[in-house]
């Protein structure tokens, strides 16, 4: 799906570097997963935003763009409770109730729902039955997730340059 604007030529280039780079990243010893075409496509991006790719997946995908698959992406990883879940799920597969200790502030509805979205947009998996599962992170949450540490960290750098008045000021005002 490409929802950016560029020429067929283009297109077929980026398919074929897309192409190679996946390649490159299948080993021998481990047979590759049956996977669904969109896990597939899914699994190309990130390798090839892991890799610095083909030029540049802004190339195909427009965020900026309201009928772009990217914009819906970023909405759902954007809301409050999603890029900490995701953040949280860095440390390795947890069960609901370690998530909802993990973070706090969060309902366990908010969780749920939240878990389902992450589910939907195939950044988080479940793992087991129903009494004993886990969720951990798919290669693109992990992407996603290393992103938001970077973003938490700017946060923290940019605190040190606030007046820290006016920051528990802004504190107080939410409670």
């Amino acid at each position: 799906m490409i929802c950016g604007s560029t020429s067929k030529k283009h297109e077929e280039e980026q398919d074929d570097k897309t192409a190679k780079s996946t390649v490159s990243t299948l080993s021998v010893a481990e047979p590759a997963p049956a996977l669904s075409p969109i896990q597939d496509e899914v699994d190309a991006a990130v390798t090839v935003a892991a890799d610095g790719g083909p030029d540049d997946l802004s190339m195909r995908y427009n965020v900026f763009s309201n009928r772009c698959v990217s914009r819906r992406l970023l909405t759902d990883v954007s809301r409050r409770w999603s890029i900490l879940i995701l953040s949280a799920l860095r440390a390795g597969p947890q069960r609901f109730g370690e998530l909802n200790e993990t973070i706090q502030g969060m309902s366990e509805r908010m969780l749920s729902i939240t878990l389902k979205t992450l589910l939907k947009d195939q950044l988080v998996i479940r793992v087991g039955t129903s009494a004993c599962s886990t969720y951990e992170l798919t290669a693109p949450g992990r992407l996603i997730a290393a992103k938001a540490d970077e973003l938490f960290q700017a946060l923290y750098g940019a605190l040190e340059y606030m007046d820290p008045e006016q920051v528990l000021a802004a504190e107080s005002e939410k409670v």
